[in-house]
C-alpha cells in the first residue's frame, strides 16, 4: 500500500448552531480545509461524508443532501455511518481510498446537527425491537447496560471501572480547553465526575458528551501529491518573500 498524509485539516465551531442550516453548517469546514492546503475542489478526487444513523440528521441518505456543500458534484462520494465510531470510521475509509491507489487526494467530513432532531430518541430505535428496546432510553441507556455486562464479564470491581472511566473525562475535558472550537469548556476532576449526577447508572452526566452541531474536513493525499503540495506551497512562500524584498528596495 501506498504512503498516506493528512495534508490539511477544516473545523468549524462546536455547540448550538442555529446561524446555520447543516449543508452551510459542512460547507463551512470544507471551506476551511481547502483554505488550509491551498487546494481547490477541483483538486479532489473522492468525497468521504459520515454521521450517525441517517434518522437523526432527519433526512434519508444525507450525503446526497450534502453533496453541494461537499463539492462532490461529479465526484465518487461514499457515506459512512458505524454510530459513535463514525469519526474514526471515516478516517480509515478515506486513508485507504488513498493508500490503495484508488485516488490521489480525497476529502473527508464528519458532521452533526443534533439540535434540529431528536437524537435519543433516534438511539432508541437502534436496538432490537422485543428485547432491548423496552429496556432502553437514548445512548446512555445502551452504555450503562454494556458498563455493567463488561463489568460482570471480566469481574470488575465497579466502582474500579468508573474511576478509569472519570480518568478519561478529565482527559478529555482538559484537551477541549485548548481547543478553541470546542462546545463545552470546563475544568474538571475525578472526584467531580464522581458526584456529577447518575444518568443511568453506573453513567454520570460527566461521563457523557452533550448533543452538538458541528464539522470537522479533513484531507488525505498520496505521498507523491503531498510532496508536490509542500513544493508548490515552498516555491509561492519563496515568491511572495522576493516580491516583499523588492518593495522594499525599490521604496
Amino acid at each position: 500500500m501506498r504512503k498516506v498524509a493528512v495534508v490539511g485539516v477544516g473545523q468549524t465551531v462546536c455547540g448550538r448552531r442555529d446561524d446555520v442550516n447543516f449543508p452551510e453548517l459542512i460547507y463551512e469546514a470544507v471551506k476551511k480545509v481547502l483554505e488550509d492546503t491551498g487546494l481547490t475542489i477541483k483538486d479532489i478526487d473522492a468525497v468521504v461524508a459520515g454521521s450517525m444513523p441517517a434518522p437523526m440528521e432527519g433526512v434519508n441518505a444525507p450525503h446526497l443532501y450534502w453533496a453541494d456543500a461537499l463539492g462532490a458534484y461529479q465526484k465518487p462520494i461514499i457515506r459512512v455511518a458505524t454510530c459513535g465510531t463514525t469519526g474514526g470510521s471515516i478516517a480509515h475509509c478515506g486513508f485507504y481510498h488513498v493508500a490503495s491507489g484508488l485516488f490521489d487526494v480525497v476529502l473527508v467530513v464528519g458532521a452533526e446537527k443534533m439540535y434540529e432532531n431528536d437524537p435519543q430518541a433516534t438511539m432508541t430505535t437502534i436496538w432490537d425491537y422485543t428485547y432491548d428496546r423496552p429496556f432502553l432510553a437514548g445512548a446512555p441507556g445502551v452504555f450503562a447496560m454494556q458498563a455493567l455486562e463488561y463489568a460482570h464479564r471480566f469481574n470488575i470491581n465497579i466502582d474500579d471501572l468508573a474511576e478509569a472511566a472519570a480518568i478519561i473525562s478529565v482527559r478529555n475535558h482538559e484537551a477541549a480547553l485548548d481547543n478553541p472550537y470546542a462546545h463545552i469548556k470546563m475544568k474538571i476532576t475525578v472526584d467531580d465526575v464522581l458526584k456529577s449526577r447518575v444518568v443511568s447508572y453506573p453513567i454520570r452526566l460527566l461521563d457523557v458528551c452533550p448533543i452538538s452541531d458541528g464539522a470537522c474536513a479533513v484531507i488525505f493525499a498520496s505521498e507523491e501529491k503531498a510532496s508536490l503540495m509542500v513544493h508548490a506551497q515552498s516555491s509561492s512562500h519563496q515568491k511572495k518573500k522576493q516580491k516583499k524584498s523588492q518593495t522594499h528596495q525599490h521604496g
